[in-house]
């Protein structure tokens, strides 16, 4: 970020930090797209989940202020009880976040910030380009990583066998 003004304070970009390692996600969802070529989509996504409306409001905030336009939905949890989300899956979007924010995680979720922040780069790079082999080994590390449980295929890992089966036919 060259531009000063869409800069967060130290304390605004730790906090905002601690609301996506706590509430908050980071991913990557592939999905089926007949319409794409291969039929397979993508779209990396940072967000925030909260029942506090005035925190959803900062976050919103926040985010703004470093250019990041996020959406705002209400959405029900397990239990049934409302929450809101703020998140946004504009690739420049999540990549201003991240670069604001990624100094100041520090749990599990710097690891997956990590992945998602060069696959967001990459895909930055090589706009409308079909996915290249890293991309999808970059998409296999965040399946194997942080999507799969116990060694079984996740939807996720089952449409990006798919995709490298059909580029590696229609090559």
């Amino acid at each position: 970020m060259n531009n000063r003004e869409n800069q967060l304070k130290t304390e605004d970009a730790s906090w905002l930090a601690g609301m996506v390692e706590g509430d908050g996600y980071i991913s990557i969802c592939v999905y089926r797209n007949t319409k794409a070529k291969l039929n397979v989509s993508y779209k990396a996504v940072v967000g925030v989940s909260n029942q506090d409306a005035t925190i959803i409001n900062h976050v919103d905030n926040l985010f703004r202020q470093i250019g990041a336009i996020p959406f705002i939905q209400d959405q029900k949890s397990e239990g049934n009880t409302p929450v809101m989300c703020v998140s946004t899956s504009k690739l420049s979007n999540v990549k201003k976040i991240l670069d604001s924010i990624f100094p100041y995680i520090v749990g599990e979720k710097k690891a997956r910030a990590e992945l998602v922040l060069k696959f967001v780069n990459r895909r930055l790079e090589n706009k409308r380009q079909p996915l290249e082999d890293e991309d999808v080994e970059l998409l296999k590390e965040m399946d194997e990583r942080f999507i799969s449980r116990k060694g079984k295929k996740t939807q996720f890992g089952r449409i990006l066998n798919e995709y490298t089966l059909s580029k590696q036919i229609n090559a």
